[in-house]
């Protein structure tokens, strides 16, 4: 069976309609001879949860979460800089920073793809995958 990576930010259990459409998607690549392995954010990152789109999903599909990153955020999601006068300038290049990169990506969802392409790289050695597809939303 050929194996196709699924690079997405929404996927089961997320309440998000691309996870839904993505989950279905996933289900039945198995019935065409394709093993999907997914790839997506972590549960912490959505906005809700619904359990129940796990059902939907073969049992065999491998998923595959990854962390945000922040600037400035440890991995506890908190600053790691205070709010004094002296680091506005820190500040500053933040908000450059993440208006260029979303300029680059068209989403502030953005903070996944680093971890997300380095964790992509190591699934498509280790896993063998024969092709490569991702979506958004």
């Amino acid at each position: 069976m050929k194996k196709l990576l699924l690079i997405t930010f929404h996927f089961p259990p997320d309440i998000h309609p691309g996870a839904k459409r993505l989950g279905k998607f996933a289900k039945y690549l198995p019935l065409y001879g394709w093993q999907p392995v997914v790839l997506t954010k972590q549960l912490q990152y959505y906005t809700g949860i619904d359990n129940t789109l796990y059902k939907n999903l073969d049992p065999g599909v491998a998923i595959h979460r990854v962390a945000e990153w922040h600037l400035g955020k440890n991995r506890k999601g908190t600053s790691t800089t205070t709010q004094t006068p002296g680091n506005r300038d820190y500040r500053a290049l933040r908000n450059i920073f993440d208006k260029w990169l979303y300029r680059l990506f068209h989403t502030f969802d953005y903070a996944w793809l680093f971890p997300a392409f380095l964790h992509g790289l190591r699934l498509i050695r280790q896993e063998r995958i024969d092709i490569v597809m991702t979506s958004y939303p």
